[in-house]
């Protein structure tokens, strides 16, 4: 016989912290400020140096929660911006570590998704990707010369 599980919030002693030492879950990590709520839309990273996340807006004194930048295209969902700033967006990053929540720049993070499940790739500049085609079965494979094609 078996029984049903039924999830239980995990109290104050029994919650787990990220490999930054941030609490994991739905409290926002020590020492980060509650946000002022209203944006709720998915994200990237979209900067070349990426973006540290903060416990507070840089000017502020905000210490970075994390030890380097979080690379271009981490995606992340921001819902809200910091009380005393609109400029520092709230947001929530899956890293390796967990679930990570903090205070990024909002110039660094694009909302205007091309397609919320798309694959990012950072394309350098002047760099061109190089061209796929897909084939029965949904493989990619790369393009391959046109038969009788003059040389």
């Amino acid at each position: 016989p078996t029984a049903a599980v039924q999830m239980q919030p995990a109290t104050a002693r029994e919650s787990t912290t990220t490999a930054t030492g941030a609490p994991s879950g739905s409290a926002e990590p020590a020492g980060v400020a509650r946000p002022a709520p209203g944006i709720n839309r998915p994200g990237f990273i979209d900067h070349p140096d990426g973006s540290n996340i903060r416990t507070a807006p840089a000017e502020s004194g905000g210490q970075p929660l994390t030890p380097a930048p979080m690379p271009p295209t981490t995606r992340v969902f921001v819902s809200g911006h910091h009380p005393d700033t609109a400029e520092w967006w709230y947001v929530t990053a899956l890293l390796p570590g967990g679930l990570l929540r903090g205070y990024v720049q909002n110039f660094r993070v694009t909302t205007d998704l091309p397609e919320p499940t798309a694959k990012l790739y950072q394309i350098q500049s002047g760099a061109r990707p190089a061209p796929r085609r897909r084939t029965r079965g949904g493989r990619v494979h790369p393009p391959r010369a046109r038969r009788g094609a003059r040389r």
